[in-house]
């Protein structure tokens, strides 16, 4: 019996042999800037809630102030009470559920971050 190669040979396009490669998400960051970031955030993350909504704005704005997408500019624009209800309110439901609410917290989450980001 004859063996059938079932996998044939790609065909490559005679016009353009070459795929073509868009670069979707791009960031300027230094080892400095990330070092310098991580540090901030991390001692402002020893304090209870107030560092922590410190920490995600102050991490959210240096992400996106570093960032373009397909060529745009990224804006992080939320203030630093909005952070701090927004960190309150979860940890408080956080707690008095016994963390049943980090399925309502992570889309919740991932909602507050696409609310506040804008494109220039």
């Amino acid at each position: 019996m004859e063996e059938q190669n079932l996998n044939p040979a790609p065909v490559q396009d005679q016009v353009n042999s070459q795929p073509e490669t868009t670069q979707v998400v791009d960031t300027q960051v230094t080892p400095g800037g990330t070092l310098l970031m991580l540090v901030v955030t991390t001692i402002a993350g020893f304090v209870p809630l107030f560092g922590s909504a410190f920490s995600l704005n102050y991490m959210a704005g240096w992400i996106a102030d570093n960032s373009t997408v397909q060529g745009k500019e990224v804006r992080f624009n939320a203030t630093y009470m909005e952070a701090l209800s927004f960190t309150f309110f979860n940890l408080l439901w956080l707690v008095l559920t016994l963390g049943i609410f980090i399925f309502w917290f992570i889309p919740r989450t991932y909602r507050y971050y696409t609310k506040h980001v804008e494109f220039a």
